[in-house]
């Protein structure tokens, strides 16, 4: 589960360039609770930055396209992440997140591909339909992500040591950490970014699978349904193995390593050799408790081992190809799709994302019966 993040209320300033769709997004906030939002119209770059700067906030909110009742020949920034840019930087408010405000979002496929190309500009995107339709959420995503920039804040000395101590991360996870692209001062020995160690958490350690799981993932590595997963007997055993580290008030995360050793060690003492997807089925057996096995989409055999990256459900290695739909690092899970997203076909399914090796075998799986 999430862990919640202070009950404390966020002061947010949120910068339109029209006073309805300002009022629109504050009331819709702040309707949600344990958020307070200082609204900012845009009228000048330097009198913006000076009146957030004065506002001292928590989190900055900044409309994506500044362009209402602008002339053609106004030469000030029309881009809420040129903005967003300016803030980011050491002297103004390098430790503050900034999320952009959105009508819809800057990429069908992927809503965060500018934050991955430009990863000092801003943190996140919030999209206004999804605020007006789960207004709670998208308050719980922002102090979520100010708990976890404030945790990174408070460190005063910015060593490797430091950082891997926040993170909780001991000797088994330190060499998969520094082979997961992680900020050049770590390598280096330089004094640490706050922004560029967050957004590397965010959407590197947290973004893919491999040094950290996320619970569908986990629950498969571990042959279990996401329901048994999350069951109290389960979720206990495993309890050592949570992530919680910055941001675990976000989303709920686990060391891959550490599900490994604890599931290996069960499987051992229960006098079995095995994959830690085994673990499932003998825990079951051996404590004779009512547990359901991760079940593939494709075959509905029992135990799945990994997860389609397009549907995000459990599905057998032997029944899923390798898939690359994104940049990465090397020590990550591969991503695996689904025979049952390639016959469907899954909507965002590219046949070219496919490992060359493997395109061949897709026109064949296509062909199947569904």
């Amino acid at each position: 589960m999430k862990r919640r993040p202070s009950s404390t209320a966020v002061k947010a300033v949120l910068i339109e360039d029209s006073q309805p769709d300002l009022d629109d997004v504050r009331i819709e906030l702040e309707a949600a609770g344990q958020l307070a939002v200082v609204g900012i119209i845009y009228k000048g770059l330097f009198e913006t930055i000076r009146q957030v700067t004065a506002a001292k906030p928590d989190v900055i909110l900044v409309d994506f396209r500044l362009v209402k009742g602008k002339h053609p020949q106004n030469v000030e920034p029309t881009q809420g992440s040129t903005l967003a840019a300016l803030f980011k930087e050491k002297a103004r408010m390098p430790d503050t997140p900034v999320f952009l405000v959105s009508e819809g979002s800057l990429s069908q496929k992927d809503p965060l591909l500018h934050i991955k190309a430009e990863p000092r500009f801003f943190d996140d995107l919030l999209i206004k339909g999804e605020i007006q339709k789960d207004p709670r959420a998208a308050v719980e995503r922002i102090r979520a992500v100010v708990a976890g920039y404030g945790r990174l804040s408070s460190v005063s000395k910015r060593t490797r040591k430091t950082l891997m101590d926040l993170l909780g991360a001991g000797e088994a996870e330190l060499d998969s950490l520094m082979k997961s692209e992680p900020p050049a001062a770590l390598a280096t020995g330089d004094a640490w970014d706050v922004t560029e160690v967050a957004q590397w958490i965010r959407h590197t350690l947290m973004g893919y699978p491999g040094v950290l799981y996320d619970d569908l993932t986990a629950a498969c590595f571990l042959g279990l349904s996401l329901d048994s997963f999350r069951s109290k007997n389960i979720a206990g055993f495993f309890e050592e193995a949570s992530y919680t580290g910055p941001f675990c008030e976000e989303e709920a995360r686990w060391w891959k390593a550490r599900l490994l050793a604890k599931a290996t060690s069960y499987l051992t003492d229960a006098g079995e050799a095995g994959p830690p997807m085994a673990f499932g089925q003998t825990w079951r057996r051996k404590r004779r408790l009512r547990i359901t096995l991760s079940r593939c989409n494709s075959s509905g055999e029992e135990p799945a081992d990994c997860v389609c990256c397009l549907l995000r459900e459990a599905v057998r290695r032997e029944y899923s190809l390798p898939y690359v739909p994104d940049g990465r690092p090397a020590v990550m899970d591969e991503a695996r799709v689904s025979f049952k997203a390639i016959r469907q076909p899954h909507r965002d399914f590219d046949p070219g994302l496919v490992a060359a090796d493997a395109r061949p075998l897709v026109r064949g799986i296509q062909k199947q019966t569904k």
